[in-house]
């Protein structure tokens, strides 16, 4: 509730509490569409105790108003602001010139977060930045993701430099939290909701959901600084490395108090494997309960973070892999398929880590955070995911699908760091490695046979696994290359594989003899049936008297009809007639073609099966068509040799042709055209005459072509641009000089002159450079009001020289200045009173009475100016229009300068003054009370109420109070009516009799009244201004 002088500071909470009616006045925003300045609010961003932080003009700036949470109430109007007592003006004032002078600060430095205007209107105040905000830090952070570390540098850095302007102004932000750390695109962040309160310790906010302030702020002990902003800086960079917030600073202090550890996690341990040490260390330090043991300036801090990425820098170039002298020279690497693509993903994870070493834009990772998110609602598989794709990735033969178990838990060894997770492939596949690799020891004495021509040859094929699958599987990776942690394993690895290899060895000699005999006796079997068949003569019908069943392998099962009883004498005739001689003909002819038919299929077969094994290991291991007599394609051409027909073999050529064409095409992506060219001649030399070579020829020569004008194109556009930054780059170094110098003259007060040297001059140099430029506008303002300023003083001195000429300067400066024109009216009216006053100085002795009376009436034109001043708020111009009164004896005057000294309304407070002024005042006050003056009765109630040179006296306060109101004088109505609303010295609070008197005041416009009937939710009465 607002008093005119003076009101109980517990009257407005207790009415306030007990009135349950929706119009009541809250601390509320604006509203969205509600006009600031040129400025339409948009929505609300953020909530801190010194105001409200917006979006406007459809997002394209942001908006920080002052709005003291603690004392400060919307009026109805929605824009305007109530403070809920006059106790509270100083810290309102003191609050808002820390706020002014935090926006003058931030309009100065470079910065994406730099303050673009400010303004001071209507008892309040706001500044501007031009920033479109995508989101806010808070945003990342509850994706549940970790933050990448170049982003964590990048939000370290921007923050630390802006933070640094406001410590050098002797501003703490003391509630930083993500949500107050606004991000948008191209490396820009801004930080808002400063606390401009040095009175009180800001509360904790709950909508945070984890407590950012360091131990010193939370538990009140100890001395505020910039360790304080730099351990909340820390609690939210530990959030977005570790996905959890810290340990809040009251449970650390309560457990360390007793003797015990500290409950935090040290960074360095939870964000270990995913962050260089560096980095965590710099957050540990930041999270020290100490305030000595963090870092005392922003220049600490950057120098930390400097050297974090020069040790990064270096590990990354001592990382680089080497190639194991234990790989087998057989097997040929990931490399030799794909050159281009193989050597990208063949790094360790420190090299890939690493290949990015510029910090990402904060926008570009506000919207892969969010976007990820979206997706995977999930934190826990989104970060095992996030650790998967870290580790390199080794690419398999082209177009051969790769797949992978879990790595076992002997794959990795202790204290090297995070393990190189390799691919484990299915049991099936482990079996074809093994079978590889006993046919290469089998064939390492020995070259390539170009067909299996005899029988020991043929038995090694059969006794071998049947390979009918010509499609390439999957190469394990772990000997393609390693890092220097592998070399240990690498060398287990290869001891194993020759004890490996010495078993399998033993093994397969003594399953090649078993099968060679084997082998032998089938043989042998097989070429006696194919004699007996051949040479057996053709059976006749009375020679049949064996019954027998002959299978032919593909051939149809016959079987002679069931022999005829013995008794019957019709049972030769009926065989005969059963089985005529053509048809056994036919039978035997038929049997015999299939047999030669199987055999032929049989030698194909043994004949194919060691081509199609080897086709197979050179399609694994991507020799495609080369080297000459030792690669896929020569092993299919064999088989088409001796099998035109076959479609398996043809289906492999087919393949390999793809292959080489989609490896060729891979090359030009990669704009390896003199590899591609190589490789498309070397194709065409060994399988000539396709038709796809030919046009892949064209194919080739266009891409290059394509290409070489884009790298023309893009050296153009590069070049243009250089040029541009270049131009740009000056005008931006001289814009920033003449600033410098601007701000030089401006501190050393030659705002005009010398000419060329001048503020003015200075400032409007810059924006014939850049009229956009919003730090030399400022600047202008600036020194527009400063002349305003001394035009005011003047006025209030009446030293109206030097108004006028101080408003000439700024009607000068800025024609458009609507505060000129207002004090050029008020100038003139002035001059002409004073113009007058000579004049009729001048005139005879008779008119010196007139001279007097007019000059008396000029006081009271000041007296009568400066209570209305007062009472509208507005204490600095009252205070200057009333103190010159109140040292020449005017007791109205000496009454309300004495409140506005006591009080440091308009001034400094000045407590031994205010009491001298009161007791010079009161008994005139006295004196014009018995005689009937309102006034006087008004301000000797007052006298009754504060007790401040008389015994305070309610009662008698009351009765003055009331003896006033009686004559209908409205600051009298409404002390009277707070009187009765929080009752007296016996006389208990009558709520009907204080709406009376507010209604009374309210009908002659008191704004006091009128808001205490809004809090008390009564309704306004209709002729109010009246």
């Amino acid at each position: 509730m607002t008093a005119d002088s003076h009101t109980e500071p517990n009257a407005e909470a207790s009415t306030s509490a007990d009135n349950p009616n929706p119009g009541e006045l809250r601390a509320t925003p604006l509203q969205t569409g509600a006009q600031l300045g040129n400025n339409i609010i948009s929505r609300v961003l953020v909530q801190a105790d010194s105001g409200f932080t917006y979006t406007a003009n459809n997002g394209g700036i942001v908006i920080q108003e002052y709005f003291p949470l603690q004392f400060a109430l919307r009026d109805q109007d929605g824009v305007s602001l109530l403070l809920c007592d006059a106790d509270f003006n100083p810290d309102f004032e003191q609050g808002l010139s820390e706020f002014l002078l935090l926006a003058r600060v931030l309009s100065q430095i470079d910065h994406p977060g730099r303050i673009s205007r400010y303004e001071e209107k209507d008892g309040t105040a706001w500044y501007a930045i031009d920033l479109r905000i995508r989101a806010s830090l808070a945003d990342l952070l509850n994706t549940g993701e970790r933050l990448p570390e170049e982003t964590l540098k990048t939000i370290l850095y921007s923050a630390v430099t802006y933070l640094d302007a406001a410590h050098d102004a002797g501003a703490l932000h003391l509630e930083l939290s993500p949500q107050r750390i606004l991000l948008a695109d191209e490396d820009k962040l801004l930080i808002c909701g400063f606390n401009t309160d040095k009175l009180h310790y800001p509360a904790e906010d709950k909508s945070n959901g984890h407590d950012y302030r360091a131990p010193e702020l939370a538990s009140f002990r100890g001395q505020l600084g910039r360790w304080t902003d730099y351990y909340a800086l820390g609690a939210i960079l530990y959030q977005g490395a570790c996905r959890v917030g810290p340990t809040d600073a009251l449970t650390r202090l309560s457990v360390t108090d007793r003797g015990q550890d500290d409950p935090l996690v040290p960074a360095i341990e939870a964000g270990k494997d995913y962050f260089s040490r560096s980095i965590l260390t710099l957050i540990d330090q930041l999270l020290a309960l100490e305030p000595t043991a963090r870092p005392q300036d922003a220049e600490a801090i950057v120098s930390a973070l400097d050297s974090t990425t020069s040790i990064q820098a270096a590990a990354d170039s001592e990382s680089e892999p080497v190639q194991d002298s234990a790989t087998d020279d057989s097997r040929p690497s990931v490399e030799s398929i794909d050159p281009p693509q193989a050597e990208l993903n063949s790094h360790s994870p420190t090299v890939s880590q690493a290949g990015s070493k510029m910090l990402r834009g904060a926008s570009a990772i506000a919207l892969s955070a969010l976007g990820k998110a979206a997706k995977d609602p999930n934190p826990e598989k989104t970060e095992a995911r996030s650790r998967s794709n870290a580790m390199p990735r080794v690419k398999a033969a082209i177009g051969v699908p790769t797949e992978a178990k879990p790595a076992s838990p002997t794959q990795s060894a202790p204290g090297n760091g995070p393990a190189r997770q390799e691919p484990v492939f299915s049991e099936s596949r482990e079996a074809f490695e093994d079978t590889l690799k006993a046919l290469e020891v089998t064939r390492s004495s020995s070259p390539p046979l170009e067909i299996a021509n005899d029988l020991e040859s043929a038995g090694k094929v059969l006794t071998g696994k049947p390979y009918n699958d010509f499609t390439l599987h999957p190469t394990k990776p772990g000997k393609h290359r390693t890092t220097p942690h592998q070399s240990s394993r690498s060398t287990g690895s290869f001891l194993g594989s020759v004890g490996r290899v010495f078993g399998s060895s033993l093994q397969g000699l003594y399953r090649h003899l078993t099968m060679r005999l084997a082998l032998g006796a089938l043989i042998t079997l097989s070429a006696l049936l194919v004699i007996y068949l051949l040479t057996t003569p053709r059976p006749t019908p009375l020679e049949t008297t064996t019954r027998t069943t002959i299978e032919i392998i593909g051939a149809t099962t016959h079987e002679p009809p069931p022999e005829p009883s013995r008794g019957s004498p019709n049972t030769q005739q009926v065989v005969s007639t059963s089985l005529p001689a053509a048809a056994q003909d036919f039978l035997k002819q038929d049997d015999l073609n299939r047999v030669n038919a199987y055999r032929d299929a049989e030698q194909l077969k043994l004949l194919s099966e060691p081509h199609f094994a080897r086709a197979q290991g050179y399609l694994a291991q991507g020799h495609l068509i080369d080297p000459p007599n030792a690669n896929a394609y020569s092993e299919f051409t064999a088989i088409l040799r001796v099998d035109p027909q076959n479609k398996t073999a043809t289906r492999g050529v087919e393949e390999i042709i793809a292959r080489i064409l989609t490896r060729i095409d891979k090359l030009v992506d990669a704009k390896e055209f003199t590899i591609a060219r190589e490789q498309l001649s070397l194709a065409t030399s060994v399988i000539a005459g396709h038709k796809h070579f030919t046009q892949t020829v064209a194919q080739i020569d266009r891409a290059q072509t394509h290409w070489q004008e884009e790298l023309a194109r893009e050296k153009a556009l590069a070049q243009a641009q250089i040029e541009q930054h270049r131009r740009e780059r000056e005008r931006s170094q001289q814009i920033e000089a003449l600033l410098a110098r601007a701000l030089t003259a401006f501190d050393t007060d030659r705002l005009i002159d010398p000419p060329g040297e001048s503020a003015l001059t200075l400032y409007r140099a810059a924006l014939d450079l850049d009229p956009a430029n919003q730090r030399a506008r400022n600047g202008i303002g600036n020194i527009t009001a400063f002349y305003l300023r001394q035009a005011r003083d003047a006025l209030s001195q009446n030293e109206l020289d030097n108004a006028a000429r101080s408003l000439q300067i700024a009607k000068a400066i800025d024609p458009t200045d609507a505060g000129v024109d207002t004090l050029i009216e008020h100038l003139q009216r002035r001059e002409y009173l004073a113009t007058e006053q000579q004049r009729l100085q001048a005139e005879a002795d008779a008119r010196i009475s007139k001279a007097r009376e007019m000059a008396k009436e000029q006081d009271q034109l000041n007296l009568a100016g400066g209570i209305k001043s007062y009472y509208g708020g507005n204490y600095r111009e009252a205070y200057q229009f009333l103190e010159p009164l109140a040292e020449r004896n005017y007791p109205r005057a000496q009454v309300r300068v004495a409140r506005m000294l006591l009080e440091a309304r308009g001034t400094d407070r000045d407590k031994p003054r205010a009491i001298g002024m009161f007791s010079a005042a009161l008994a005139p006050v006295q004196l014009a009370a018995s005689q009937g003056n309102a006034w006087a009765q008004s301000d000797l109630a007052d006298f009754f109420f504060d007790g401040l040179v008389i015994d305070a006296d309610y009662r008698m306060a009351a009765f003055w109070y009331q003896k006033a109101a009686e004559q209908g004088y409205a600051p009298a109505q409404t002390n009277l009516g707070v009187l009765y609303m929080t009752g007296y010295e016996g006389v208990p609070p009558n709520r009907a009799v204080a709406v009376h008197w507010f209604n009374e005041a309210a009908r002659q416009g008191n704004r006091a009244a009128e808001d205490n009937l809004r809090v008390l939710g009564e309704t306004e009465p209709s002729n109010a201004g009246g």
